[in-house]
């Protein structure tokens, strides 16, 4: 029985795109944003002269049919408002905003609280010192902005007190795509376009085949299309439809799980999952398994009274292994953000849910399109030789590749959970490969199923094992954490000379009148990795930053941290890398990179910032 016939496989790859194409059309009148205005400040001192126990009133004002978040939200999905006041010589206490009002949002599909209109907001002067110039404060609002059909993507802006209005911070962009939250100096906003939006996570998707947290995973396709590309057409096209298939299910589940997430009141972005060391576990034991598979150690073989029951086993076997191949691809590309692929997800994860599965079936569809494009017109397989015992050697090769990945992985859960942690899953790695050994023993052709079985359930039993008595209880225990470091100090140097990133580290810099270099990275994003090792830590670049005395900041959110996932927000982003300059001479308007770095881009970046 055919699994898919020649008249249906056409058009259904023509009807998944025109679906896309159709839905985003179809959504985009309802979701389009209107144009708005910042929010205006105006701040003063509510008596002169200024000591303890002043008060500073800061006066917002938000344009007419809109309103932002109150200082507390209902959901994290929701970014609360806050307020910042700062001055060298003033210390100021937590601020007392007025009462919100409880609405209904359609667009959210909650009650939740909202300030909207004009209303002040209170901050108490807690110390300041003699002689201190009160005009030098710098009061900045972080917002998020909705309306009754629409949520923008999170902002700031800020004023001083020798001024009389509020300056929006804009981001201007080293490459085409410009960030995505409001600014009075872009007559246009990207979100105003939804069709252009998901052309671009698309794109994104596309490019993630290129990204080098993808390669690992191309040993698989590359041996699935190797052992396929003789074969009929139509078995051909059945593959890529299926591959394609687990790749969009697996971006399905993701969107699921983070639309679960934000309702439930907690907060995830792209590639979250990394930050999870039971995630990072169960993928390396999960591609130790795929290693000494494709060394031969056991095979996975059904009876023969099964495979009697089954028709064109082989075909099945062989759908199963691209749809699972499709599955992997996703959850490994998921650490990185490509091209495109950060602005538009950075606007999908500020939107309801219909518009986030939306944006993540875009991308899957772009992950998947050359495949689709090698399945629909195979004579660009005819290359690939004929089936032989160079397919052997070449799993084998393979499954060194596989190791790779696994070893990054044990890295990558070293970094986040200590070595202790990485050196009982090593443990476990090894055991589990002697289970897979005796399943080898066990399943193969002749031996009664029970065996096979049995095989199963003893690596089963390894891994619940070995995550139960010794893993989860590492992971239960406080990690090892650095030191607080003194106020004084919040300015210190690792031995590659970068400092760590708190808002207060950027505030003290930008106070010092410095130029700021900000990576955004985290252990488990390799572009990142590629990125610091190719070029920020290359010799031009390392003497430019010398040149200009450039303060360089870096931002690890190898783990979660709430601080950087708003500053990601703030730029359109919800995962790394990202990199982002705060010229000395205009602070207010940092100049964003692009994912993927270059010497000459990151150095004509660094010109800018100095004219």
């Amino acid at each position: 029985m055919r699994l898919f016939s020649n008249n249906c496989i056409r058009p259904a790859f023509l009807c998944l795109l025109f679906s896309l194409v159709a839905t985003s059309f179809a959504a985009g009148p309802v979701f389009e944003l209107n144009k708005m205005n910042p929010p205006r400040l105006a701040a003063s001192f509510r008596s002169e002269p200024v000591q303890t126990g002043s008060e500073l009133l800061v006066q917002v004002t938000v344009d007419s049919g809109w309103h932002i978040n109150a200082d507390t939200t209902p959901d994290e999905f929701l970014v609360a408002s806050r307020v910042e006041a700062i001055h060298p010589d003033i210390h100021f206490g937590k601020a007392h905003w007025p009462q919100p009002q409880k609405i209904y949002s359609e667009a959210l599909d909650l009650e939740t609280w909202v300030l909207g209109g004009s209303f002040t907001i209170t901050i108490p002067v807690t110390q300041i010192k003699t002689g201190a110039d009160p005009s030098l404060t710098k009061i900045t609002l972080h917002y998020q902005a909705c309306s009754n059909s629409i949520c923008l993507a999170p902002a700031q802006v800020s004023v001083d007190l020798k001024k009389k209005s509020g300056e929006t911070l804009s981001v201007k962009k080293a490459d085409s795509i410009p960030p995505l939250n409001p600014s009075r100096d872009r007559p246009r906003d990207l979100s105003n376009n939804l069709l252009l939006l998901l052309f671009f996570a698309f794109l994104g998707g596309l490019t993630l085949n290129l990204m080098p947290c993808v390669l690992p995973v191309l040993s698989i396709k590359a041996l699935s299309l190797a052992k396929h590309a003789n074969e009929s057409h139509q078995k051909l096209m059945v593959m890529g439809l299926t591959m394609s298939l687990g790749i969009l299910a697996s971006f399905w589940s993701l969107a699921a799980i983070i639309i679960a997430i934000q309702q439930a009141g907690g907060s995830a972005g792209w590639g979250f999952q990394f930050q999870n060391p039971g995630f990072l576990v169960a993928m390396i034991l999960l591609i130790t398994l795929l290693a000494l598979n494709m060394f031969g150690v056991f095979e996975i073989w059904l009876p023969s009274s099964t495979q009697g029951t089954l028709s064109h086993t082989a075909s099945r076997k062989g759908v199963t292994g691209a749809f699972m191949s499709g599955v992997l691809m996703t959850l490994l590309s998921t650490p990185c953000s490509a091209p495109f692929l950060g602005s538009a997800m950075g606007f999908a994860f500020t939107q309801p849910p219909a518009i986030l599965i939306l944006f993540f079936t875009a991308c899957g569809i772009g992950l998947a399109f050359p495949y689709l494009m090698l399945s629909l017109f195979p004579q660009t397989l005819r290359w690939i030789p004929r089936p032989g015992n160079w397919m052997v050697r070449f799993k084998q090769f393979l499954g060194f590749l596989m190791l790779v990945t696994a070893v990054w992985l044990l890295w990558v859960l070293g970094r986040s959970a200590g070595t202790e942690t990485m050196g009982i899953v090593l443990l476990l790695m090894i055991t589990i490969g002697f289970g897979a050994w005796v399943l080898g023993l066990l399943a193969t052709p002749g031996n009664a199923f029970w065996k096979v079985v049995l095989g199963w359930i003893l690596i089963a039993a390894i891994g619940f094992a070995g995550w139960v008595w010794y893993v989860s209880p590492q992971l239960d225990l406080p990690q090892t954490k650095k030191p607080e470091a003194c106020n004084d100090n919040i300015l210190q140097k690792d031995a590659q000379g970068w400092m760590a990133w708190s808002p207060q580290v950027i505030a003290e810099l930008q106070r010092q009148g410095r130029t700021i270099f900000v990576d955004f990275t985290a252990d488990w994003c390799i572009t990142c990795k590629a990125n610091e090792t190719a070029v920020l830590a290359s010799q031009e670049v390392e003497a430019r930053f010398v040149q200009m005395n450039v303060a360089r900041v870096k931002a690890d959110f190898t783990r979660p941290n709430a601080a950087i996932s708003e500053a990601l927000q703030l730029f359109g982003r919800t995962g790394v890398p990202l990199y982002v300059i705060y010229p000395s001479r205009d602070p207010q308007h940092p100049i964003a990179l692009s994912e993927l770095l270059t010497t000459d881009q990151v150095l004509e970046a660094l010109e800018r910032a100095g004219m």
